[in-house]
């Protein structure tokens, strides 16, 4: 009785086997053509592969259904090699990381150019700050005549018009 059941089925399940190795490969088709730039070689790869046994088995009359589940194999091996983006989201992630960037170097164009930047470390200060709170490169010192603050390169006070040594790089705290 169960011999019966199989033999009279055994046309459904090989017509479902085949439905599935065609539903796979097309998958794969549409896939792999947004993933890979070249468009025909994982395409003529799944199919050979998926439907080679299969044309084998039926020009062998061996009648072995069983050979179409390889396009189950090439599903699962398809899955491990292929790309991990499209090539629309690795165009995409591409674009985003160039906005990053130009909007990084605007920025610290924009902060260069207002000169509230430490020369040293880039960090963005104020221009009442005596030293980088960040690496401790001394900024400014304090003049000694009028106590306004002038860049440590400087020789003379623009305010008083007091000369300043290089000795007066570290003013008094």
């Amino acid at each position: 009785m169960s011999n019966e059941f199989f033999v009279k089925n055994a046309i459904y399940f090989e017509f479902s086997v085949f439905i599935l190795a065609l539903v796979i490969t097309f998958w794969i088709i549409i896939d792999s053509s947004r993933r890979y730039r070249n468009k025909w070689i994982m395409p003529i790869a799944a199919i050979t592969i998926s439907f080679g046994p299969f044309i084998i088995s039926k020009i062998l009359t061996t009648g072995s259904m069983y050979l179409m589940l390889s396009s189950l194999a090439v599903w699962v091996l398809y899955m491990v090699i292929r790309p991990e983006y499209t090539l629309e989201e690795e165009r995409l992630l591409e674009t985003e990381g160039r906005i990053r960037d130009l909007t990084k170097r605007y920025y610290e164009y924009e902060l260069s150019k207002s000169g509230n930047v430490c020369p040293v470390c880039g960090l963005p200060i104020d221009k009442d700050y005596k030293i980088c709170p960040n690496c401790f490169t001394h900024l400014r010192k304090v003049c000694p005549n009028c106590k306004h603050l002038v860049d440590v390169d400087w020789t003379a006070c623009p305010y008083c018009e007091t000369r300043l040594d290089k000795k007066d790089a570290i003013d008094e705290e």
